[in-house]
């Protein structure tokens, strides 16, 4: 993570872009903070990611879907992800985001999350 200055002199975090990383049995393992696209197990149409690994305690993750026509969910309360309003969130869209933080060393709180349809 790349720290800015703002115009107050404070540092700004900045988290670097990933690249793709595909589920495998409802898991992804990311390699700490940073913007990551995530994609289906073997292009399905559609699949959950219910596990999050790969993330340590104050880190920041943003997620967004690595293609347009496959849509990636993430289930509140399965796995390791703690979503706010304890709603899925459905990446189906390159435009959808979400972002996530490691509250605790294990577990995902949603910090928010983008819904564009493009």
């Amino acid at each position: 993570m790349v720290n800015l200055l703002d115009p107050w002199g404070a540092k700004v975090p900045v988290l670097q872009p990933r690249g793709e990383f595909t589920i495998s049995a409802g898991a992804v393992t990311l390699v700490g903070p940073g913007q990551y696209e995530i994609d289906t197990q073997s292009d399905a149409g559609s699949d959950n990611l219910d596990t999050i690994n790969g993330t340590s305690q104050g880190n920041i993750v943003v997620l967004k879907a690595a293609n347009g026509v496959r849509t990636v969910v993430l289930p509140h309360a399965v796995g390791n992800l703690r979503l706010a309003g304890t709603i899925n969130c459905s990446l189906d869209s390159i435009a959808d985001s979400i972002t996530l933080y490691n509250s605790d060393g294990t577990n995902l709180d949603e910090i928010s999350r983008s819904n564009i349809n493009v």
